[in-house]
């Protein structure tokens, strides 16, 4: 769902069950996956990940064999961006 006058850019990648409010912006090569809800006026700046879902804390197996978490909200999600070097 994807609310009045918001805008996905091109080259955004959005899948999973996503709710975009009003007046919303999903910049370029920003990644939005899993469960999320976006409010109102909300702006996600270029090349940021934003990821709904997390995975289990196991510490006795590797992060990348641990099942994910589909039910995350508020605190249990994920919100990254792309590293950058200003010379």
């Amino acid at each position: 769902m994807i609310g009045a006058d918001s805008f996905i850019a091109a080259h955004a990648y959005v899948t999973g069950r996503i709710a975009i409010g009003d007046d919303c912006t999903v910049n370029a090569f920003t990644v939005v996956r899993g469960n999320v809800t976006m409010g109102d006026a909300v702006r996600i700046g270029a090349h940021t990940s934003i990821l709904g879902f997390n995975h289990s804390m196991d510490p006795s197996e590797p992060v990348f064999k641990q099942p994910l978490l589909r039910n995350c909200r508020g605190t249990s999600t994920w919100r990254a961006c792309k590293p950058s070097r200003i010379l």
